[in-house]
């Protein structure tokens, strides 16, 4: 068994991705259950990113090339003329020289180092990369089983070749047949790709603005989701959001994509507006042609074509015209869709910002608010509805905003027997204590759980929830926990516990049982976001 002694010195080269598999799943296992290494690991990654952050260049307060330059042209003096128009020094003027010398030559032996450090981290950061199929390319080397991208490299797939990668600690992206894609950087608050050709899958399950993707068009930015992402040999992107939203954008241009719509972005025009994936043919070949050439008669095709559905292409395209335009699309928004309280024709032509914000939202296009639903007792119920067709939210936040705790975000995937076949429309109901360890304050009767929320898994079987990390019953070694009671169709009811692989009341034992079930394990680590926020994926298998 591996200890401090043995972990603290491996610690620099886990960071860096250094180390043989084996190594590394020892120190991974250690830093799960050993709170000073893993605050020390944390340490060094703070020092990193820092370091990361520094400018590559540093400029000097003026420009000295003037100076250096009259002092080349004038003639060298004599070597007697220099000693004859030095002056004497007094001991103390001479000392106080040598120590600025010396701190000058420090700083600059330490920007060097530096200097070295940066690029020696920068060349270990990166994702791993699984080969799914065929044999990519990362670098001027193939892989046929697994390995890693470093920033600035790319990676390569052949039509018969796909890959993923992990996104660090937020999701992961399948790189698709015939693709070609770049890792930018590898930061705890920017991750970031370049996809030059070709489609990739993404699937993040962190906060918003951590994920990025460039593309020729445009750049895509996560908000919470899962999308795919195709990029042709013109250089145009075609955008798919599954879930949640993504937010294209480009040279102050900026479109908000919904759950089930794309968007098509075009070089020098940038994205253009969402459209649902059910559209109509006539819809969605007349929307370029009014959205990035401004055609008249595109226009008359939108508007005549246009169901309750398409408002989230109307809304967009309205906010964007002027004039007759303007009003003809509000019109039209305003005959398939009844128009909110506090939003009039004068004022949403008039592109009131109060006005547009209500209708915004009442539409479900309002991005930030992405988290769809409050359950908790704290806090009023409020739903937010990502598109027409969402009826049981596949996300939550459970507690208010004034609650006490660690900020906890949960995420995972409930599987079919076989651990392989995701489960969709399967109903969670999730509960735990409070902060203090409590499930009601006292005097509550028994039975109640002030903490909790009901959840369906998606398409996908997956499911997401934010609340606060549970406190441990007062007064006894129980481990914090999270309860999950499962039911889906021709499931029975099944139930589970979330405990947490750094919580020291979590036994040996449990530790030996819970392994060999491997990643449906009931205690499963937890990483830190940027912000402080604590994530943990649990995924489930359900029996029959």
């Amino acid at each position: 068994m591996m200890t401090h002694e043995h972990i603290e010195p491996l610690l620099q080269d886990y960071l860096d991705g250094a180390l043989d598999e084996a190594r590394r799943r020892q120190v991974a296992t250690h830093l799960d259950v050993c709170p000073s290494c893993h605050a020390a690991w944390e340490r060094l990654h703070v020092v990193a990113d820092d370091l990361a952050a520094l400018p590559r260049q540093i400029a000097p307060s003026r420009d000295l090339w003037p100076e250096i330059e009259a002092q080349l042209a004038s003639p060298p003096p004599s070597r007697r003329s220099l000693r004859a128009d030095r002056a004497p020094q007094p001991k103390a003027r001479r000392v106080e020289g040598r120590r600025r010398r010396w701190a000058v030559l420090g700083v600059l032996l330490l920007l060097v180092g530096v200097g070295a450090w940066m690029f020696a981290q920068r060349a270990g950061v990166g994702w791993e990369v699984a080969v799914l199929e065929g044999a990519p390319r990362v670098g001027d080397r193939l892989l046929d089983a697994a390995g890693r991208l470093r920033v600035g490299q790319w990676i390569e797939t052949d039509d018969a070749s796909r890959a993923t990668l992990d996104v660090g600690a937020i999701g992961s992206v399948e790189v698709l047949p015939g693709s070609r894609v770049q890792l930018l950087a590898a930061r705890a608050t920017d991750h970031r790709l370049s996809l030059d050709e070709g489609s990739l899958h993404a699937r993040i399950w962190a906060p918003p603005r951590l994920f990025f993707v460039e593309t020729p068009s445009a750049l895509a930015i996560d908000l919470g989701c899962e999308y795919t992402l195709k990029v042709n040999e013109e250089g145009e992107s075609l955008l798919h959001v599954l879930s949640g939203f993504v937010e294209l954008e480009h040279a102050g241009r900026a479109s908000v994509v919904p759950e089930g719509a794309l968007a098509l972005a075009r070089p020098g025009h940038g994205p253009g507006v969402p459209f649902a994936e059910d559209a109509s043919d006539a819809f969605r070949r007349a929307l370029p042609r009014y959205d990035f050439e401004g055609e008249a008669a595109a226009l008359n095709v939108l508007l005549a074509e246009a169901r309750p559905e398409d408002v989230i292409s109307l809304f967009p395209l309205m906010r964007r015209a002027d004039g007759a335009a303007k009003g003809r699309l509000f019109d039209r928004i305003a005959a398939l869709t009844p128009l909110p309280d506090g939003v009039t024709r004068e004022g949403a032509l008039q592109n009131d910002p109060a006005m547009l914000e209500i209708w915004e939202e009442h539409l479900g296009l309002d991005a930030n608010g992405w988290w769809p639903v409050f359950t908790s007792e704290a806090a009023p119920v409020r739903k937010i509805v990502f598109s027409p067709k969402q009826e049981k939210p596949w996300r939550i936040v459970i507690p208010g905003d004034d609650e006490p705790g660690e900020s906890l975000y949960v995420t995972g995937q409930v599987f079919g027997p076989d651990g392989e076949t995701p489960l969709p429309d399967v109903h969670l109901h999730v509960y735990h204590t409070d902060a203090a360890g409590l499930y009601a304050p006292p005097g509550t009767p028994d039975g109640t759980h002030r903490l909790r929320g009901d959840l369906w898994t998606n398409v996908e079987g997956r499911y997401a929830f934010r609340t606060i990390r549970p406190g441990a019953y007062p007064n006894t070694a129980t481990p914090q926990h999270i309860h999950f009671v499962v039911e889906g169709d021709d499931f029975p009811e099944q139930r589970f516990d979330l405990f947490f692989a750094d919580d020291l009341r979590v036994s040996d034992r449990m530790r030996a049982r819970e392994k060999s079930k491997g990643r449906f394990a009931e205690i499963q680590p937890v990483k830190s976001a940027d912000d402080g926020t604590q994530q943990v994926r649990f995924d489930l298998r359900l029996a029959r």
